[in-house]
């Protein structure tokens, strides 16, 4: 028979070793958080350091918190086993008995040929079973006695007597396992219907529209030019608000009215897009105005491919996720452009909380 021993002295100390490791950790994290602090953004951002140091930091935090749920709870079983031991045989002789109604409902049933005897000489030999068994290790009850039972059961059966009124249990027969029933195939559950786009003119279902608040802030982010530049990708004309000179249109010149409704006229193009691209799902105002500035300025093309729609589509992805879906679109020519994810930021801000403001302009 194999006994254990557990000390309660050595429980505390490796609830306090537990609780200096768990400190450890939480220094280590602090400190690597300062020297991540001091390091430039952009110098972070190109490295992809701020999303690795997130996940590290919350595995960090969680291996702290689990050693010291741990060591608060060694410390608590030690001080439980100090008081069992004070307690001596009185508190040991509850514990027994506890155990000895539990072996005794057991075993009555299994074994037939004791229940016609008196339930005291059972629970006796019972209770001489058990105390042989921790007498040595009164630390160790909770751990030793499940295991411990069947043997003490095998240890008492030949002290008891056969009832000559009694004969021993016969085996029952093994009947052949018998095959459950054939279920009929289940229908799956019909999906909920979608709800249609509701439209912010007349509140009624239809295809959506870009809001005012939509039609500033990319006026605000494109900003006006009145005479044609080259964009970001260094291949097309624009003017306006961002307008893409297009074979056969002839702008050499435009006042801030002219290009605001020109502004008008290529988001609802984009507007139709969305519209299109959305049409099995529900959007609110903010998020349908997050998706056409998107597909307005990376393209109908980048927003249909992306996984931003295929996670919006899906509906299970997380806040954190969708975030991350919007800051993956912020490189030309292979390069990341600091505006490019600042726009990101600020559509990801009008989705999540129907914020329009250019709240990144100055970072």
């Amino acid at each position: 028979m194999v006994k254990i021993l557990v000390k309660p002295e050595s429980l505390m100390a490796l609830s306090s070793q537990l609780q200096r490791t768990a400190g450890d950790v939480r220094a280590l994290e602090s400190r690597l958080s300062n020297v991540l602090a001091s390091l430039d953004w952009e110098v972070r951002h190109k490295a992809g350091i701020d999303s690795k140091w997130h996940s590290a930091r919350s595995s960090a935090r969680t291996v702290a918190q689990r050693l010291e749920d741990m060591a608060r709870y060694l410390n608590t079983k030690a001080r439980a086993f100090q008081d069992t031991d004070r307690q001596g045989v009185g508190g040991m002789d509850k514990i027994i008995g506890a155990y000895v109604t539990a072996v005794r409902e057991w075993i009555m049933s299994p074994y037939g040929r004791i229940n016609s005897y008196p339930q005291r000489i059972i629970d006796d030999l019972l209770r001489l079973g058990l105390l042989g068994a921790l007498v040595a290790v009164p630390t160790a009850t909770v751990f030793a006695l499940p295991a411990l039972i069947p043997a003490i059961v095998n240890s008492i059966k030949p002290l008891l007597p056969i009832s000559p009124s009694i004969k021993p249990l016969e085996k029952p027969s093994q009947k052949p396992p018998q095959k459950p029933p054939v279920q009929p195939p289940q229908k799956p559950p019909e999906k909920p219907p979608v709800k249609p786009p509701v439209s912010v003119e007349t509140g009624k279902p239809g295809a959506m529209k870009a809001s005012d608040k939509l039609v500033s802030f990319i006026a605000n982010y494109e900003s006006f030019s009145a005479t044609p530049y080259r964009g970001a990708d260094s291949q097309n004309r624009t003017i306006g608000y961002g307008h893409v000179i297009k074979p056969g249109e002839n702008y050499e010149r435009l006042t801030e009215e002219q290009a605001r409704e020109l502004l008008k006229k290529d988001i609802e193009h984009f507007v139709d897009k969305v519209n299109a691209l959305t049409k099995d799902i529900s959007l609110t105002q903010q998020q349908f105005d997050a998706l056409v500035d998107f597909a307005y300025n990376c393209g109908e093309g980048a927003l249909a491919r992306s996984t931003l729609l295929k996670d919006i589509k899906g509906g299970v992805a997380t806040d954190e996720k969708l975030k991350a879906d919007f800051e993956a679109w912020c490189k030309c020519n292979g390069k990341t452009l600091l505006g490019l994810w600042r726009r990101r930021i600020d559509e990801w801000e009008m989705w999540k909380s129907g914020d329009y403001a250019r709240n990144y302009y100055k970072r």
